[in-house]
């Protein structure tokens, strides 16, 4: 909300005060569905992190380059092919 109040409003979703909350309890909630299920997820608190903290966080995350969806590189990812 404070990011929010200090650059404006630029779209309609921002007349929503509580559209920013609601939008972190719906990740939370899918992140409590999806760890059971043996789902990596990653929880980040952006509050006070740059976009760039956060970039390279994910990035600091994601598994060595190497796989792919159609030829991953752990006979047992969870990764659905269609």
């Amino acid at each position: 909300m404070a990011r929010l109040a200090e650059r404006g409003k630029r779209h309609r979703f921002h007349d929503d005060s509580d559209g920013p909350a609601r939008e972190v309890a719906l990740y939370r909630e899918a992140a409590q569905t999806l760890m059971p299920l043996g789902v990596e997820v990653l929880v980040l608190d952006s509050t006070d992190a740059t976009p760039t903290d956060v970039a390279k966080r994910i990035a600091d995350a994601l598994p060595p380059s190497g796989g792919s969806v159609d030829n991953p590189t752990d006979p047992d990812d969870r990764t659905v092919n269609s």
